[in-house]
């Protein structure tokens, strides 16, 4: 019970934006209601989801193509421990930090994607349901 507590006090899980994107007034994403403390406020985790699908596009569109390039421009090491945060993605989807992805490939996006919440939200897990809600609204646009 005590970990379910954890990260249900955190800023992601109760602003329904668990990958804990920044707010950006140039950024007007579907489903963002507000803003708190610098970060999205989203009316449901898919539109968070969704949101962290086009970002992840945007970054491989532009050849930041691997976990390693995609956590390094998510979480800076100005910000965060990223060198932790790339294993514990690498370790959390099976996937080499320098495997080159496609945004098409579905499966290895949504396990990089509730990895990133689990890191970035106290090891919550989210419902892989809805991370593939928001890839399949993001994608299919």
């Amino acid at each position: 019970m005590t970990e379910r507590l954890e990260y249900t006090t955190t800023l992601g899980y109760l602003n329904h934006n668990p990958t804990n994107i920044r707010y950006s007034e140039k950024n007007k994403w579907q489903g963002q209601i507000g803003k708190s403390r610098g970060f999205c406020v989203f009316n449901s985790e898919i539109m968070c989801y969704r949101a962290t699908t086009k970002i992840i596009k945007k970054y491989i569109d532009r050849g930041e193509n691997t976990i390693e390039k995609i956590i390094n421009l998510w979480a800076p090491k100005s910000e965060n421990p990223t060198e932790a945060y790339v294993r514990f993605i690498c370790t959390k989807t099976g996937i080499q930090r320098g495997r080159s992805l496609s945004i098409y490939e579905r499966r290895l996006i949504v396990k990089i994607i509730v990895a990133m919440t689990a890191f970035e939200c106290r090891r919550y897990y989210p419902p892989v349901s809805y991370v593939e809600a928001g890839y399949d609204l993001a994608v299919t646009e």
